[in-house]
């Protein structure tokens, strides 16, 4: 329940953020998507920073797998 917590913490704030940095200066229309089917990757990415977003996608999406794996092993 903590990490389910917590995760709805963090994509709360960075929703946040992403609101005031849209105030403030404007956001530039690019995306980057990481979505997994069983075990097949689909990457979507659009825009002038495209690249960097799936990257970055890709990067939280594996430092996510990692943290599953070893909060489950310390479970049991």
């Amino acid at each position: 329940m903590k990490v389910f917590l917590a995760g709805f913490i963090l994509i709360f704030i960075g929703m946040l953020i992403l609101m005031i940095a849209g105030l403030m200066g404007g956001i530039s229309q690019s995306f980057g998507l990481v979505v997994f089917v069983g075990p097949i990757p689909i990457i979507l990415g659009s825009g002038k920073y495209s690249l960097l977003a799936i990257l970055l996608a890709l990067i939280l999406t594996v430092l996510g797998i990692i943290m599953f794996i070893f909060l489950r092993k310390q479970h049991f």
